[in-house]
């Protein structure tokens, strides 16, 4: 009798872990994800800080910056290339902004 229960408790030890480990569902990502980033395409709000005026500015230069490093780098064919790229564009440009 023990030899024919042997495979079946084997199948149910084998059902019962599997089930144990299974991963959860995958989550929906919210309804923003993907678009311009976590922060609606902007990497701070001015709103809360002291200095309105001020804040915009330094964005909007940042920006500026960035974009002028972007067309500089965008005809690099890789990934790497191109991240090289606008690391180096972006130094120069704060090496530049502090003389």
């Amino acid at each position: 009798m023990l030899k024919a229960l042997t495979p079946l408790i084997g199948a149910m030890l084998l059902a019962g872990t599997t089930a144990l480990y299974a991963q959860a569902p995958a989550q929906t990502p919210p309804a923003n994800a993907g678009k311009a980033g976590p922060h609606g395409g902007r990497h701070f709000d001015c709103k809360d800080a002291k200095d309105q005026a001020a804040c915009e500015q330094r964005r909007d230069k940042m920006k500026a910056a960035y974009n002028k490093a972007y067309d500089v780098c965008k005809g690099k064919a890789t990934g790497d290339e191109f991240r090289a790229c606008m690391q180096k564009q972006r130094a120069e440009s704060k090496q530049n902004g502090k003389k």
